[in-house]
């Protein structure tokens, strides 16, 4: 086995006569006139071969805490809130929930009729009802040309009696406005050939 010395800084220091004389009584049959820095790393090579191997360190087993169950979102959070997602200029998609205390208190009332959306905006407002157990729905809207572009919001509300209570208010949104559609010119009918030519 070689000397704990064997490194570079060690074999660095050495002159190319010492170098020689290691490799030989290391048994490296090593070419007359190699050059110093083969010798060097001829050296190292077999210092590395004569220490014996480190063994291989054991990874610890994985943690079952690592491979739990996925943690379930709940389907509700208990709380009210209203939000849209754009789908395309004459089109949203309207998703809410509705607290279990607040369910309670207008389902189980008398005058509870339903729930109902309603949609304001600058120039135009309309209502929409829904059904009790809806959490989601379309509403379509006229479509506007760039210059009619304005924001709306859209309120969730229980009807009950003369009274609409609002539950829920959305983010103010804005529909993207259509482009306008392309223009043609078309040739004056003066260019087209006589039609009454064709016919006898």
């Amino acid at each position: 086995m070689t000397d704990v010395s064997l490194n570079l800084p060690y074999l660095e220091g050495l002159s190319t006569a010492e170098l020689t004389g290691m490799a030989d009584s290391l048994g490296l049959a090593l070419p007359p006139g190699l050059e110093r820095s083969f010798i060097i790393e001829e050296l190292l090579d077999a210092g590395d071969d004569d220490w014996p191997e480190e063994p291989e360190k054991q990874k610890p087993p994985p943690s079952k805490a690592n491979f739990g169950m996925p943690a379930l979102l709940p389907q509700q959070y208990n709380i009210n809130f209203i939000d849209v997602l754009i789908r395309d200029p004459l089109w949203i998609y309207a998703f809410w929930e509705i607290s279990a205390r607040d369910r309670e208190n207008h389902e189980g009332a008398e005058d509870f009729e339903g729930y109902v959306l309603r949609v304001s905006g600058a120039g135009a407002s309309f209502s929409v009802p829904v059904e009790i157990a809806d959490s989601g729905r379309y509403l379509g809207f006229p479509s506007l040309s760039p210059a009619e572009k304005q924001a709306y919001t859209l309120e969730l509300c229980a009807l009950r009696g003369p009274a609409c209570p609002v539950l829920a208010v959305s983010r103010p949104f804005s529909l993207p406005a259509l482009a306008a559609p392309a223009r043609t010119n078309f040739p004056a009918e003066s260019s087209f050939p006589d039609l009454e030519e064709y016919r006898e």
